[in-house]
Protein backbone atom coordinates (compact mmCIF):
# COMPACT_ATOMS: atom_id res chain seq x y z
CA UNK A 1 0.00 0.00 0.00
CA UNK A 2 1.88 3.10 -1.10
CA UNK A 3 2.10 6.99 -1.18
CA UNK A 4 4.92 8.42 -3.66
CA UNK A 5 6.35 11.44 -2.71
CA UNK A 6 8.14 13.20 -6.05
CA UNK A 7 10.36 15.69 -6.61
CA UNK A 8 9.11 15.61 -10.25
CA UNK A 9 5.54 16.28 -9.52
CA UNK A 10 5.97 19.63 -7.72
CA UNK A 11 6.76 21.85 -10.91
CA UNK A 12 10.81 20.60 -11.22
CA UNK A 13 10.78 18.81 -14.67
CA UNK A 14 13.23 20.52 -16.46
CA UNK A 15 15.40 21.10 -13.35
CA UNK A 16 15.18 16.88 -12.51
CA UNK A 17 15.67 16.05 -16.02
CA UNK A 18 19.03 18.73 -16.80
CA UNK A 19 20.22 16.87 -13.55
CA UNK A 20 19.76 13.45 -15.08
CA UNK A 21 22.77 13.70 -17.24
CA UNK A 22 25.79 12.24 -17.29
CA UNK A 23 27.62 15.09 -15.64
CA UNK A 24 25.31 15.32 -12.79
CA UNK A 25 28.25 14.65 -10.11
CA UNK A 26 27.50 11.94 -7.32
CA UNK A 27 28.21 14.51 -4.69
CA UNK A 28 24.96 16.49 -6.13
CA UNK A 29 23.21 13.12 -6.39
CA UNK A 30 24.04 12.61 -2.60
CA UNK A 31 22.56 15.41 -1.85
CA UNK A 32 19.03 14.92 -3.35
CA UNK A 33 19.30 11.69 -1.83
CA UNK A 34 20.15 12.76 1.89
CA UNK A 35 16.89 15.08 1.20
CA UNK A 36 14.73 12.89 -0.22
CA UNK A 37 15.24 10.50 2.62
CA UNK A 38 14.04 13.37 5.14
CA UNK A 39 10.69 13.47 2.67
CA UNK A 40 10.05 9.92 3.46
CA UNK A 41 10.23 10.35 7.00
CA UNK A 42 7.72 12.94 7.01
CA UNK A 43 5.56 10.46 4.85
CA UNK A 44 5.91 8.03 7.48
CA UNK A 45 5.20 10.64 10.04
CA UNK A 46 2.47 12.01 8.09
CA UNK A 47 0.63 7.94 7.43
CA UNK A 48 0.87 7.88 11.45
CA UNK A 49 -0.33 11.00 12.50
CA UNK A 50 -3.66 10.15 10.19
CA UNK A 51 -3.76 7.05 11.83
CA UNK A 52 -3.86 8.40 14.97
CA UNK A 53 -6.39 11.56 14.65
CA UNK A 54 -8.94 9.79 11.93
CA UNK A 55 -12.61 8.93 12.51
CA UNK A 56 -12.51 5.87 10.91
CA UNK A 57 -14.98 3.11 12.09
CA UNK A 58 -14.21 1.88 15.42
CA UNK A 59 -13.05 -1.36 15.63
CA UNK A 60 -15.72 -4.42 16.71
CA UNK A 61 -16.10 -6.00 19.96
CA UNK A 62 -13.86 -9.25 19.00
CA UNK A 63 -11.45 -7.24 17.07
CA UNK A 64 -11.03 -5.10 20.16
CA UNK A 65 -10.35 -8.58 22.42
CA UNK A 66 -7.57 -9.61 19.80
CA UNK A 67 -5.98 -6.45 19.15
CA UNK A 68 -6.60 -4.67 22.46
CA UNK A 69 -7.09 -1.27 21.04
CA UNK A 70 -10.40 0.12 19.67
CA UNK A 71 -8.49 2.41 17.71
CA UNK A 72 -8.43 1.02 13.66
CA UNK A 73 -5.16 0.24 12.73
CA UNK A 74 -3.51 0.74 15.52
CA UNK A 75 -2.21 -2.92 17.32
CA UNK A 76 -0.29 -3.68 20.78
CA UNK A 77 1.98 -5.61 18.37
CA UNK A 78 3.74 -5.04 15.51
CA UNK A 79 1.14 -4.36 12.96
CA UNK A 80 -0.32 -1.98 10.74
CA UNK A 81 0.76 1.27 12.38
CA UNK A 82 4.15 -0.28 13.04
CA UNK A 83 4.81 -1.52 9.76
CA UNK A 84 4.87 1.83 8.19
CA UNK A 85 7.98 2.74 6.68
CA UNK A 86 9.38 4.27 3.45
CA UNK A 87 12.00 3.29 0.73
CA UNK A 88 14.03 5.70 -1.38
CA UNK A 89 13.61 4.44 -4.91
CA UNK A 90 15.32 7.45 -6.98
CA UNK A 91 17.37 10.59 -5.85
CA UNK A 92 13.88 12.62 -6.66
CA UNK A 93 11.35 9.89 -5.40
CA UNK A 94 10.38 7.78 -2.45
CA UNK A 95 7.87 5.09 -0.98
CA UNK A 96 5.70 5.78 2.04
CA UNK A 97 3.48 2.78 2.93
CA UNK A 98 3.75 -0.65 3.72
CA UNK A 99 5.66 -2.87 2.35
CA UNK A 100 3.76 -6.41 1.67
CA UNK A 101 3.46 -8.52 4.52
CA UNK A 102 2.41 -11.54 3.02
CA UNK A 103 3.14 -13.66 0.19
CA UNK A 104 -0.47 -15.04 0.33
CA UNK A 105 -2.61 -11.62 0.89
CA UNK A 106 -2.03 -7.75 0.86
CA UNK A 107 -3.54 -7.08 4.56
CA UNK A 108 -2.22 -3.10 4.04
CA UNK A 109 -4.69 -2.95 0.91
CA UNK A 110 -7.49 -4.81 2.20
CA UNK A 111 -7.79 -2.29 5.69
CA UNK A 112 -7.16 0.46 3.28
CA UNK A 113 -9.33 -0.15 0.64
CA UNK A 114 -12.31 -2.11 2.74
CA UNK A 115 -13.36 -6.15 1.83
CA UNK A 116 -16.01 -8.16 1.53
CA UNK A 117 -14.92 -11.67 3.10
CA UNK A 118 -17.04 -14.74 2.31
CA UNK A 119 -17.16 -17.13 4.74
CA UNK A 120 -16.14 -20.63 4.38
CA UNK A 121 -17.23 -23.66 6.02
CA UNK A 122 -13.69 -23.62 7.94
CA UNK A 123 -14.29 -20.05 9.11
CA UNK A 124 -17.69 -21.46 10.37
CA UNK A 125 -15.59 -24.54 12.23
CA UNK A 126 -13.56 -22.28 13.62
CA UNK A 127 -16.11 -20.38 15.46
CA UNK A 128 -17.94 -23.35 16.31
CA UNK A 129 -15.16 -24.92 17.95
CA UNK A 130 -14.72 -21.73 20.22
CA UNK A 131 -18.03 -21.62 21.25
CA UNK A 132 -17.85 -24.78 21.98
CA UNK A 133 -14.95 -24.19 24.54
CA UNK A 134 -16.62 -21.37 25.74
CA UNK A 135 -19.33 -23.33 26.44
CA UNK A 136 -17.39 -25.76 28.59
CA UNK A 137 -18.32 -28.61 26.10
CA UNK A 138 -15.07 -29.03 24.78
CA UNK A 139 -11.73 -28.90 26.70
CA UNK A 140 -9.45 -25.94 25.76
CA UNK A 141 -6.66 -28.44 25.67
CA UNK A 142 -7.95 -30.01 22.21
CA UNK A 143 -7.65 -26.66 20.88
CA UNK A 144 -4.52 -26.13 18.37
CA UNK A 145 -3.12 -23.82 15.55
CA UNK A 146 -5.23 -20.23 14.69
CA UNK A 147 -8.04 -21.70 17.33
CA UNK A 148 -5.57 -21.96 19.81
CA UNK A 149 -4.40 -18.34 18.94
CA UNK A 150 -7.51 -16.75 18.83
CA UNK A 151 -8.51 -18.17 22.08
CA UNK A 152 -4.92 -17.09 24.10
CA UNK A 153 -6.53 -13.89 22.97
CA UNK A 154 -9.82 -13.93 24.06
CA UNK A 155 -10.39 -16.88 26.47
CA UNK A 156 -14.20 -17.34 26.26
CA UNK A 157 -17.03 -15.43 25.19
CA UNK A 158 -17.21 -17.18 21.77
CA UNK A 159 -20.30 -17.65 19.89
CA UNK A 160 -20.73 -19.87 16.47
CA UNK A 161 -21.65 -17.19 13.21
CA UNK A 162 -25.37 -17.63 12.17
CA UNK A 163 -26.26 -19.23 8.95
CA UNK A 164 -27.63 -15.94 7.80
CA UNK A 165 -23.44 -14.39 7.84
CA UNK A 166 -22.33 -15.11 4.91
CA UNK A 167 -19.47 -12.70 4.50
CA UNK A 168 -16.99 -10.27 6.61
CA UNK A 169 -16.99 -6.82 5.76
CA UNK A 170 -13.96 -4.89 6.60
CA UNK A 171 -14.65 -1.02 6.33
CA UNK A 172 -12.55 1.05 4.21
CA UNK A 173 -9.81 2.88 6.31
CA UNK A 174 -7.75 5.08 3.69
CA UNK A 175 -5.03 6.36 6.00
CA UNK A 176 -2.62 6.83 2.84
CA UNK A 177 -4.74 8.70 0.85
CA UNK A 178 -5.65 11.19 4.00
CA UNK A 179 -2.15 11.30 4.83
CA UNK A 180 -1.15 12.59 1.41
CA UNK A 181 -3.82 14.44 0.72
CA UNK A 182 -2.52 16.57 3.71
CA UNK A 183 -1.26 20.12 2.01
CA UNK A 184 1.06 20.50 5.08
CA UNK A 185 2.83 17.28 3.80
CA UNK A 186 3.26 18.71 0.14
CA UNK A 187 4.77 21.94 1.53
CA UNK A 188 7.26 20.16 3.79
CA UNK A 189 8.23 18.40 1.20
CA UNK A 190 8.79 21.17 -1.36
CA UNK A 191 10.58 23.13 1.37
CA UNK A 192 13.41 20.17 2.10
CA UNK A 193 13.65 19.45 -1.98
CA UNK A 194 14.39 23.48 -2.65
CA UNK A 195 16.68 23.18 0.29
CA UNK A 196 18.64 21.09 -1.78
CA UNK A 197 18.13 22.64 -4.75
CA UNK A 198 20.00 25.44 -3.28
CA UNK A 199 22.56 23.71 -2.09
CA UNK A 200 23.61 22.04 -5.35
CA UNK A 201 22.98 25.42 -7.27
CA UNK A 202 25.43 26.67 -4.68
CA UNK A 203 27.78 23.84 -5.55
CA UNK A 204 27.32 24.52 -9.28
CA UNK A 205 28.35 27.83 -8.93
CA UNK A 206 31.86 27.05 -6.74
CA UNK A 207 32.89 24.47 -8.98
CA UNK A 208 32.54 27.09 -11.97
CA UNK A 209 34.33 29.33 -9.86
CA UNK A 210 36.67 27.25 -9.35
CA UNK A 211 36.92 26.47 -12.71
CA UNK A 212 37.69 30.16 -13.97
CA UNK A 213 40.37 30.18 -11.65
Amino acid sequence: MPGVVSFKKIGWKAFAKALSYANFSQKARTVFENATEKVGLYGVKYVRQAIQESNFIPNEPLTLALKGSSKPLVDTGHGIFQAITHQVVGPFTVFVGILRMSEDYNIATTLHDGAVIPVTDKMRGLFYILWLVSQGTVDESELEGRARELWDAMPGGWKPLKQDTLAIYIPARPFIKQAFGKTELHEKAKQIWQTAVNEVLAMIASEGKGNED
